[in-house]
């Protein structure tokens, strides 16, 4: 069975009966989540210009983040479990 296959069958219950948005705001969502992610370390040279912060600084701000991004996946995998993926993808945005 592909992936495709699969992945098409758990998001046709979000697609059906108007909830159309729902998927696009989800993916959206995401997008911009990603898209965050990797635009940070192409735009730290600006940001350490702009704010007058050191290479360290800012480095220290990008551990920061990820750290923070990486504590917040075992909270978020219990109300996950706990809730639902969808009601928590939802309240997330």
């Amino acid at each position: 069975m592909s992936g495709y296959g699969r992945l098409g069958r758990a998001v046709a219950g979000l697609r059906g009966e108007g909830r159309g948005w729902l998927l696009l705001s989800v993916a959206v969502g995401w997008f911009f989540v990603l898209g965050m992610r990797f635009a940070v370390p192409g735009i730290l040279p600006t940001i350490t210009d702009d704010f007058t912060v050191s290479a360290s600084e800012a480095g220290l701000a990008v551990t920061v983040l990820w750290v923070t991004y990486a504590a917040m996946q075992f909270p978020a995998g219990y109300f996950a479990d706990r809730l639902g993926e969808r009601v928590l993808l939802v309240a997330g945005l």
